[in-house]
């Protein structure tokens, strides 16, 4: 008959390295995941930003030189009214222009 091997039992250091050890696991994954967390959160508030608040556009064209020049990147606001003199920025044929607002006696017109 085979003889069975006997059953040893660990020795309560080894039991309180195995407890550290795992304690330590769980409080690295909670601060991997905090971490996750935050920085998903800041990404998500900057992508709503910058896509509601202030929208990011890359200048194409020349037009607008020398004040803006070509593949320059700007960011745009959202103003209440708009004043002579602004940088506006707009959609016309599925295209986004750049222009200065030049006012003139009954109204705004561009440049």
């Amino acid at each position: 008959m085979k003889k069975q091997k006997e059953l040893e039992l660990p020795t309560a250091e080894q039991l309180k390295k195995e407890m550290d050890r795992s304690r330590y696991k769980r409080s690295y994954i909670r601060t991997l995941t905090g971490t996750f967390g935050a920085l998903l959160a800041a990404a998500a508030a900057a992508v709503i930003l910058s896509v509601l608040v202030f929208p990011v556009m890359r200048v194409t064209g020349t037009s607008m030189e020398p004040n803006l020049k070509e593949d320059q990147v700007i960011l745009c606001s959202r103003p209440a009214h708009i004043q002579k003199g602004d940088i506006i920025a707009f959609y016309h044929n599925k295209k986004i222009l750049v222009k200065r607002v030049i006012g003139l006696s009954g109204g705004y017109y561009i440049h």
